[in-house]
């Protein structure tokens, strides 16, 4: 599992490496790679930076350590390094639509 502030390139490295994501984002593109990630059920709903509390990490670390959230992140994974560009833009294009 990997928590961090959710820049495109953190986020896209660490699902790559098939790890949860637990994403605590501070401003620009970052609220959304975190809503990308709670999306598509690869870790847990971001969390606001002013709203961070011990509890709420804690809360996030758990949901990212689900066997589902787990085999969630190795299956995109196996896309992302297969296909990574093409579904790095299929992810921002789906948020966009829907």
């Amino acid at each position: 599992m990997v928590c961090h502030h959710g820049g495109a390139g953190t986020t896209a490295t660490g699902l790559r490496a098939a790890r949860p994501t637990s994403i605590v984002f501070f401003f620009a593109d970052q609220p959304f790679w975190g809503s990308i990630v709670a999306l598509k059920d690869v870790g847990a709903p971001p969390i606001p930076f002013g709203a961070l509390s011990s509890a709420r990490l804690v809360e996030a670390w758990r949901y990212c350590l689900q066997d589902r959230v787990k085999e969630n992140a190795k299956a995109l994974a196996k896309l992302l390094n297969r296909y990574f560009f093409a579904i790095f833009f299929y992810l921002f294009i789906d948020l966009l639509i829907y």
